[in-house]
């Protein structure tokens, strides 16, 4: 009877110890699947990683942002101002616009913001060797969020900063990219 009772706490104990590791590395898990889906150029399989109506919020308050410390460098008067709602409208356009699978998965595969298919020379790649897959750092902000970001080797270039969320008990999805500012 003793014996019976150590082994079923020996199990729970198991048990346990391997629903916590799996709930500890599950962002790394869903990083990597996201990243081997983007290099198979598989969307459905990417998309399961991605909240894109956060993703596009994101981005809206980012440019929003970057747009309005822009237009309080401008003297104010009427054409500014009808310039800064013209410029909103067309910023929540041109985000709805761009921010797809295929250019979402890009920046995951090669860990920059840029253009789909150009190299940072501005030249088409001859072929996938060409753009080094970067090292990926990672910070954990609480039980909820991770930081990702893309190190390139030999690049002193401001890398954007994937957010991950947990929704449940271990998905994880990309719900902002942060975009280093331009100085």
């Amino acid at each position: 009877m003793q014996s019976k009772l150590k082994i079923a706490i020996g199990a729970l104990l198991a048990l346990a110890l391997t629903v916590g590791t799996h709930w500890y590395y599950s962002p790394y898990i869903a990083m990597n699947s996201m990243v081997s889906a983007a290099k198979a150029k598989d969307a459905d399989k990417f998309n399961e990683y991605v909240d894109y109506p956060n993703l596009r919020e994101s981005f809206k308050g980012q440019f929003s942002a970057k747009m309005a410390e822009v237009m309080d460098k401008q003297p104010s008067n009427a054409f500014s101002a009808i310039g800064a709602m013209l410029g909103m409208t067309m910023i929540n356009q041109m985000v709805d616009a761009l921010v797809r699978p295929e250019l979402v998965m890009k920046m995951m595969e090669e860990g920059k913001a840029q253009q789909p298919n150009k190299s940072a020379s501005g030249k088409q790649p001859t072929d996938d060797s060409d753009t080094k897959a970067p090292k990926w750092e990672f910070e954990r902000k609480g039980m909820d969020l991770v930081l990702a970001t893309p190190i390139q080797e030999g690049s002193s270039e401001r890398q954007p900063v994937f957010v991950f969320r947990r929704a449940g008990y271990a998905n994880w999805k990309l719900t902002e990219v942060r975009v280093p500012t331009v100085k």
